[in-house]
């Protein structure tokens, strides 16, 4: 062990983040430090808020690109506050993808960090759809959310978001774009106007998946999507398929 937990309490009891910050670069390059151990470390510089050590979160990523631990959730949770909505379903959804290629996606009673990752996770692939207008939709990927063994905090979270989503579809405005994606949804319909939407957003990875949901619509007449986030599958940070 290269006790980093050590390190990392000591500091936060001490209030010197500067030793947290070395003590991770330290641990990185070396050896002897396992991925629990540094996946813990990073775990408490995200909730912790430590916006110094956050660096450190995409450089694990990099060197445990297929880790369960849910360092990848903390980075995806971090992107919308920068404006990167389509990053973060990319890597929210590459979470998921892990879990449920684990078999673990439906034996998560009981694993509290691995719920706590999946539901972080499941509330990040709404997010996009949300910033695009596609608010029904958003309201759906949390309702299949919900019938996942959530911890009750994380339960009232996610009816709280779909209280949100309630309120603002209550605007003439918003209902007429989520009205918009409804109809793509059931048979590509307005398809130039979301995608409009997506390049206006600048969001690359949600104008693929819906482009391969359109060619779908068009080359196979009994096409039917009843949900794109089960039919749409990331195989990689810039594969999709449809499945």
């Amino acid at each position: 062990m290269f006790g980093l937990e050590s390190i990392v309490k000591q500091g936060l009891s001490t209030n010197n983040i500067k030793a947290i910050v070395e003590g991770l670069e330290n641990a990185l390059s070396s050896r002897d430090c396992e991925e629990h151990e540094l996946a813990w470390a990073i775990g408490a510089v995200f909730e912790n808020n430590l916006i110094d050590a956050f660096k450190f979160i995409p450089v694990f990523i990099d060197k445990y690109p297929q880790s369960l631990h849910p360092v990848r959730v903390f980075y995806a949770d971090l992107l919308p506050r920068q404006g990167q909505y389509d990053s973060a379903t990319d890597e929210a959804r590459f979470y998921l993808r892990l879990l449920s290629e684990s078999k673990l996606i439906d034996d998560l009673e009981g694993k509290a960090l691995l719920l706590d990752g999946f539901c972080r996770a499941w509330l990040l692939l709404s997010s996009v759809y949300t910033e695009v207008g596609a608010r029904s939709y958003s309201k759906r990927i949390i309702n299949t959310g919900l019938n996942y063994p959530l911890p009750s905090t994380w339960i009232e979270t996610f009816k709280k978001e779909l209280s949100q989503l309630d309120v603002e579809l209550k605007s003439d405005e918003l209902k007429v774009i989520d009205d918009k994606w409804e109809d793509f949804f059931k048979s590509a319909d307005d398809w130039s106007f979301v995608d409009n939407l997506c390049e206006q957003k600048n969001f690359p990875s949600l104008r693929k998946r819906i482009e391969l949901i359109k060619d779908n619509f068009k080359f196979n007449p009994s096409f039917n999507l009843s949900d794109e986030l089960l039919k749409v599958v990331q195989r990689d940070k810039n594969a999709f398929v449809l499945v």
